[in-house]
């Protein structure tokens, strides 16, 4: 039998007519210019690629599948640093009297030349904290990085590796968060989340902001490759600020010819569904701690700013169990046909794995309708990040672990084949 692991809410909200796009999504989208130059003066950026999945596309039974391959960011394999760097540029500009956000060269210049140290604090599921400490290194600055418990210790290691002092906690994500911000406050750290409290909204914003150039890169990568955007964007959520952050892109520039939006999260850590359930115009914290492999989206309270810009917008809340994670990330290593091979941790996976079991699981049939996908979609699913828990992805591409019952179709091929016998399997399962 099929446990009870897919859940979503449509959204009757989302394409209201006339068409009306909040003021904290025109601010944000009005940010995009800014972001994207920042980003493009930092040291080793370019853009992340955007990998057209055609065989996958024919099994699935859609016009197009893309990924936008975030595994592949800076070298850091996570989206994360792109939010954690903008809003430390706001942040020093204001600080330093510029006017606008000066290169990322003209920043580190003025940090340097600072007699006190520069000191930068985050609570971190993994990929923020790295990111943020990457960031401070090259800027000559100092990092603080606290990690909820549970964590891999190679975590702690890619962090320390960037000169940031790493703080184990025993609390989870959320009190790892509040815990962090008082002793930034107490310290007189600079702190930089990527979620909003009362007193304490600014930064977040920012870092919100400084997602917009994943988005940016995909949209200008999509019209290249095939002269049309996607029909679908399916985006991961933890307190949703990236999810806000393509909505805003999304909404802005296309209205209500954008694409449809398709917010995805741990059952566990369901906050944004469980407040869209609500129509009380509240956030809500999901119900109980979460408990997902899905670390990265162990979030147990919503961005009320992120939330402010997903309630009218946002197409569905689609929330599932840590199987769809799984599968997609064995799908993406081992692809079907010719396919390429993406690298993807259990968050980053999560989208095309939902993806695909809708469409190839009679059983949740009612979902891709709800979702609206047929024959002629275009499907955009952002890897926000590789393979950063290696033990954990050894454990679920090699060995299985988190798979569906034996009675879920299971037709992806298997990742013991030899390429040449995996690209001949993968042929017949295109073309049936």
């Amino acid at each position: 039998m099929y446990p009870s692991d897919l859940r979503w809410m449509e959204n009757p909200a989302a394409r209201s007519s006339p068409f009306v796009l909040p003021d904290s999504a025109r601010r944000t989208f009005a940010a995009v210019d800014a972001a994207h130059a920042l980003h493009r003066s930092m040291p080793g950026y370019r853009p992340t690629p955007l990998v057209s999945l055609d065989a996958l596309a024919r099994l699935l039974d859609v016009r197009s599948v893309w990924v936008k391959d975030e595994s592949r960011r800076l070298g850091l394999g996570a989206f994360k640093v792109l939010g954690s760097s903008f809003a430390v540029a706001r942040h020093l500009a204001e600080s330093f009297g510029f006017q606008g956000v000066p290169a990322f060269d003209q920043l580190a210049e003025a940090v340097r030349s600072q007699t006190r140290p520069v000191t930068f604090a985050a609570a971190t599921a993994g990929n923020h904290g790295h990111g943020l400490a990457w960031v401070a290194r090259r800027l000559g600055a100092q990092a603080v990085i606290y990690l909820p418990a549970g964590r891999e210790h190679s975590l702690y290691e890619r962090i320390a590796s960037e000169g940031a002092e790493v703080i184990r906690t025993d609390l989870d994500y959320d009190r790892t968060v509040e815990f962090a911000a008082a002793d930034a406050r107490d310290k007189k750290w600079t702190l930089i989340q990527d979620t909003a409290w009362d007193g304490y909204d600014r930064i977040p914003e920012w870092t919100m902001q400084g997602y917009l150039t994943l988005i940016h890169e995909a949209a200008a990568q999509c019209l290249a490759v095939s002269d049309e955007m996607p029909t679908h964007v399916i985006v991961q959520a933890g307190v949703g600020s990236l999810a806000a952050a393509v909505q805003s892109y999304l909404s802005a520039r296309w209205g209500n010819e954008r694409p449809r939006t398709v917010v995805v999260e741990p059952l566990s850590a369901a906050c944004l569904l469980r407040t869209a359930r609500a129509r009380d115009g509240k956030v809500h914290a999901s119900e109980a701690r979460p408990s997902t492999v899905m670390s990265g989206l162990a979030c147990r309270r919503p961005n009320p700013q992120a939330w402010e810009i997903l309630r009218s917008q946002a197409d569905l809340f689609l929330a599932c169990s840590d199987e769809f994670a799984a599968r997609g990330m064995r799908i993406l290593a081992c692809p079907v046909g010719l396919d390429e091979r993406v690298e993807s941790g259990e968050s980053g996976a999560v989208g095309l794995g939902v993806l695909s079991a809708v469409r190839l699981g009679s059983q949740w049939s009612a979902a891709s309708r709800a979702i609206g996908l047929d024959w002629d979609s275009r499907v955009l699913v952002i890897n926000t990040e590789g393979a950063t828990a290696p033990a954990h992805y050894r454990r679920v591409v090699w060995d299985g672990a988190l798979s569906f019952g034996s009675a879920t179709p299971e037709r992806a091929p298997c990742s013991c084949l030899a390429p040449s016998a995996r690209r001949s399997r993968g042929k017949a399962l295109a073309e049936a």
